[in-house]
């Protein structure tokens, strides 16, 4: 009975960012099959609708919503069709995000920006667009994507100083929304993944010697799914975690332990 109350996601409405593909899609189905109704958001239309179409056919109850989360007009207009839909938005994952790595002395402005745009900016519009709907409601959840690239250097990942920037902002602007907002009953938090398998890892993961290198520095020697990450965030989505605000949760197999 206690489990049921503090997992229970009837009543909930939550958008996913980056829901075509890796984290973003895993997310986007753990919240349908744990009962909230979900609208699928990304620029990759064709990915949400797929995403999209195997909740649906499981039993979920989900939309796709095509948004560019660097544009405000579009994320405006993202958040007023889910509310149109569904009556609500409680919970905002902001998965969105990509990475372009190159030596600092070799990247360019628009290459630094680009990156910043997607992760930093994008987690800004959106908590922005979303959160006076999460005022109305009462309450709200805000799940951010931070990364051990927030924390550490990754030796593995060498030039990654526009995402590592993007993501260590993430992580503070995580800090600053949690504490505004806490007496608003909305709960701020970030997980950082480690190395996961998804689209943005693709051409690392199939260079032996860099996966071999991955698997030196992460005690549990492997690289993590999607799929790690969703006891986490089904944590921090749900009332279990209603005393949990500006906290950022590791999720990365060890790697910060080296």
């Amino acid at each position: 009975m206690i489990i049921e109350k503090l997992f229970n996601f009837n009543s909930e409405v939550a958008i996913v960012t980056g829901g075509a593909s890796g984290i973003g899609k895993e997310f986007s189905i753990v919240l349908a099959d744990a009962g909230a109704k979900v609208a699928v958001a990304d620029l990759n239309l064709e990915g949400v609708l797929k995403t999209c179409e195997e909740i649906n056919k499981n039993g979920g109850t989900s939309i796709p919503i095509e948004v560019d989360v660097t544009d405000k007009k579009s994320v405006i207009k993202m958040a007023e069709n889910v509310v149109a839909e569904f009556n609500q938005i409680t919970i905002l994952a902001n998965v969105a995000g990509i990475g372009s790595p190159s030596p600092l002395l070799e990247m360019t402005l628009d290459k630094f920006n680009k990156v910043v745009q997607v992760s930093l900016n994008g987690t800004f519009l959106c908590s922005q667009a979303i959160i006076p709907y999460m005022l109305e409601a009462g309450r709200g959840k805000i799940i951010n994507i931070g990364s051990t690239a927030a924390w550490t250097s990754a030796v593995e990942h060498p030039g990654s100083h526009n995402y590592s920037a993007a993501k260590a902002g993430i992580l503070a602007l995580t800090r600053t929304m949690a504490l505004e907002f806490a007496k608003n009953n909305i709960n701020v938090n970030s997980i950082s993944p480690g190395f996961i398998k998804t689209p943005l890892m693709k051409k690392s993961l199939e260079n032996k010697e860099k996966v071999n290198n991955m698997l030196r520095h992460i005690p549990l020697n492997r690289v993590g799914n999607p799929s790690d990450l969703s006891g986490a965030f089904l944590f921090l989505a749900s009332k279990a975690s209603d005393y949990v605000t500006g906290h950022d949760l590791l999720v990365d197999g060890g790697y910060r332990l080296r």
